[in-house]
Order: C-alpha cells, then sequence, then structure tokens
C-alpha cells in the first residue's frame, strides 16, 4: 500500500500470497539488506507437530521451535534467516516476546548470545487501527557492533 501511495509501480516488487512459516517464497532472491515485517500476534503456528521444523534452517540455529501457541518468533527467526550479513530488519512484535518463558525465553537468549538484536523501540499504546495494545518495535542485525551484549 506505502508504494502504491508513493508511486511506486507494481512492476518494481514481487508479492506472493501463502503462509510464510509453512511455505516461505522468495528464498531463491535471500538474502535481503531490508526486511520490515508486522507479522500477526501470537497466532498458532504448526510447530512441535511438525518433526521437520527443527531441521529447517530458518529455525534450526536457536534450537528450539516457537510454541505451537505463539507464533511470534516463528516470523522473527524466519526473517533473521533471510537477512544478509549487513542487513538490518525491523519487525512488528507483541510485547509478550519479551517476557513470556519456555522455547521464547530460549529463542530470546539466542538472539541475544548471537548479538542480533540492535534495538527494542517501544511504542505507545492505540497506534494501530483495532488494538489498544503497545507494541515493539525489534530491530535485529547480523553485523556485530561495536559493543557486544549491549542494548539500550
Amino acid at each position: 500500500m506505502n508504494m502504491f501511495l508513493h508511486n511506486i509501480n507494481y512492476d518494481k516488487f514481487d508479492i506472493a500470497l501463502g503462509n510464510t512459516l509453512m511455505e516461505p517464497q522468495f528464498g531463491d532472491d535471500k538474502p535481503f539488506d531490508a526486511i520490515v515485517s508486522n507479522p500477526p500476534y501470537s497466532v498458532k503456528w504448526a510447530g512441535s507437530d511438525d518433526p521437520t521444523l527443527i531441521n529447517d534452517e530458518r529455525f534450526a540455529p536457536a534450537g528450539v521451535l516457537a510454541p505451537k501457541s505463539k507464533a511470534d518468533f516463528a516470523f522473527i527467526l524466519h526473517a533473521l534467516s533471510y537477512l544478509s550479513a549487513k542487513g538490518r530488519a525491523a519487525i512488528v512484535s507483541f510485547p509478550g516476546i519479551f517476557y513470556r518463558g519456555g522455547a521464547e525465553q530460549k529463542i530470546r537468549q539466542y538472539l541475544v548470545d548471537n548479538n542480533y538484536v540492535d534495538a527494542v523501540i517501544a511504542l505507545a499504546p492505540n497506534l494501530f487501527f483495532g488494538t489498544s495494545i503497545a507494541v515493539n518495535i525489534l530491530v535485529l542485525s547480523k553485523t556485530q557492533t561495536q559493543y557486544p551484549n549491549s542494548i539500550y
């Protein structure tokens, strides 16, 4: 929509319809230098019901799958796997991903230990139509910063 409003013709970009987690698109085009994503918050997904997913190159590095009841980190790991070494991803996320335990805690630890988190930006509530919840923007990068393991 944003590109249309800024008069960027449709022949300049590709859009695919489908389930990003189960049938990823654009694999032949990766890696990407910029990824912007606003995935659905805390939706259900196959997770551990599909034993092949733990070996999927998008999820395997974390060593654990996002819970079946909350796919937030599955979308985040998907974006990270498509990111180039010099790229940056900005992902709008539900605040729960920063405090829930279990598999999500392990994935958070993986992201921090590997210095992928550049920033967490807290946004005010009521910014998105149809919901009053406050959301965050998780900024990821594969480039090591000068101050590893420091998040401000």
